[in-house]
């Protein structure tokens, strides 16, 4: 540890002495929700640990699985998962990578109720580790998605003490952290141990704070600017900022308690989503906003994660929206809206749209991470408005996560923030989940996503895709789970 804070303090004080070093930003709408790997699922906190942490496998920016730690595996059965790590990989603390971290990062998942993560190991039986570069996994049941389960696990250092987590210093990604200064803006330097592509910047900051950015920061002239979101005019017009469109793969959707009154019964969720004049919302957010969205009826996109709606009539079902609306029991009382403030501008036009059809609204405005706490934690909402971004190729991922009958004992419905239940669905599910013949498995899906369809336990509202805002000297593609990888971006030569 000494020789690395040597490193460091020899690399600020060259920066110091004038010489032009590159610094990449990576500015988010919010700071990650914890710094701890396989926790939360959740876009910026996977982004920010993904270049710290390495899976044994990844998937590209197409979800075309390539070597991690694993430098290649192999698939002898069904039941049978074979992982051969790359030698001499070492963790930022300096120790050598082995197999035990392996075996220690699948445990540490497996007794945390608290992670997301514990859905993507629950096919797993045994873990064997017959030498220090070697993992065997024995699953239950044959699982046709465990490529892209693994590819979501970070390896951890076998019994890395919390100081060193809070540091992000327990991985082998192509990053080595630095500091976190006062406002949550985390600093690192490129790992020049790094097994993968090298990153082409001298240092890097993730950050949800608005440029300007504090004086420092102005002493380097080669500054490099990635914004995930829209920034304000005023500072996209001073670095030339040029917009970068992301793929159309999320879907914005309106979650649903189905325990409360009014919201458990299904007709009142059909009138819910009948009543949403989907194409006028999302004319108006493209004026505004200036990137991809379709209305969320209209095509069934390529790696859409979620499920696909049938095209339904827009806005002129008023008399069939009002018998819904009376079969339900609802009498026009208003129901809680939690949206996170970023999506204030959504929530509104929907409130508006719903109101003109007789369902009113009450938006609660909260912090990004709050809503987060909120849905994810305390279940304390009547509707939210979230998105789901695609991590895996089908839906069966999201179904399980997402639909399943919450049971944490078996990691089932971790995701189920809408306390929904259907039998029939949790048995089609679980079929599914081992069946790896493809037609077969398409047939499965499809009836899982006709009960999702009749059901509504989720309101679709819009594909969309963002635009990222980059420096004019950056080159760099999005990616379709819009996760953000330092090595992949690089400034003009």
């Amino acid at each position: 540890m000494k020789k690395l804070t040597l490193l460091f303090t020899l690399f600020f004080f060259s920066l110091a002495c004038g010489h032009e070093k590159k610094t990449l930003y990576v500015v988010f709408s919010y700071t990650p929700l914890t710094y701890i790997p396989n926790v939360k699922s959740e876009i910026v906190t996977s982004s920010i640990l993904m270049n710290f942490y390495d899976p044994l496998i990844r998937f590209d920016a197409d979800f075309r699985p390539s070597p991690g730690l694993a430098e290649y595996w192999e698939n002898p059965d069904s039941l049978t998962w074979i992982f051969h790590l790359r030698k001499n990989i070492k963790f930022a603390s300096g120790k050598i990578l082995t197999s035990k971290d392996v075996l220690y990062t699948f445990k540490r998942i497996s007794k945390d109720t608290s992670s997301d993560y514990r859905t993507d190991i629950s096919s797993i039986d045994t873990i064997f580790t017959p030498d220090s570069y070697t993992v065997i996994f024995k699953l239950k049941k044959p699982c046709s998605t465990y490529l892209e389960r693994i590819s979501q696990i970070l390896i951890i250092q076998d019994n890395c003490p919390d100081t060193l987590l809070a540091n992000y210093s327990c991985g082998t990604g192509a990053l080595i952290y630095v500091k976190t200064n006062k406002k949550g803006a985390i600093y690192a330097v490129p790992n020049t141990n790094y097994f993968g592509k090298k990153i082409a910047f001298d240092r890097i900051i993730f950050t949800s704070e608005q440029l300007p950015f504090s004086s420092d920061d102005h002493t380097f002239k080669n500054q490099y600017f990635l914004y995930t979101f829209t920034p304000p005019s005023d500072v996209s017009k001073k670095y030339n900022f040029i917009g970068i469109p992301g793929p159309l793969n999320a879907i914005r959707y309106i979650g649903v308690n189905t325990r409360i009154k009014f919201l458990n019964k299904k007709s009142f969720r059909k009138a819910l989503y009948l009543a949403l004049c989907r194409k006028s919302i999302a004319d108006t957010i493209k004026k505004l906003y200036d990137f991809p969205v379709l209305p969320a009826y209209e095509v069934a996109l390529p790696s859409q994660i979620g499920f696909v709606f049938y095209k339904a009539a827009d806005c002129n079902l008023r008399d069939t929206i009002k018998a819904l609306l009376g079969k339900s029991g609802y009498k026009g009382e208003p129901i809680e809206f939690l949206v996170s403030q970023t999506k204030l501008t959504y929530a509104r036009l929907i409130k508006k749209n719903l109101e003109e059809m007789g369902i009113n609204l009450k938006i609660d405005p909260v912090e990004p991470h709050e809503i987060f706490k909120r849905v994810k934690e305390t279940g304390n909402f009547s509707l939210f408005l979230l998105a789901l971004i695609p991590q895996s190729i089908d839906i069966y991922s999201t179904a399980e996560s997402h639909f399943h009958t919450k049971d944490i004992s078996h990691s089932l419905g971790v995701k189920n923030y809408f306390k929904y239940s259907n039998p029939v669905l949790d048995s089609l599910i679980k079929v599914t989940g081992y069946t790896v013949k493809k037609h077969e498995r398409e047939k499965l899906l499809q009836e899982i996503e006709s009960i999702l369809i009749d059901d509504l336990p989720a309101i679709p509202v819009l594909y969309e895709g963002n635009t990222f805002y980059l420096s004019p000297n950056l080159h760099w593609k999005p990616r379709l789970d819009r996760l953000i990888f330092v090595n992949e971006i690089k400034p003009e030569p």
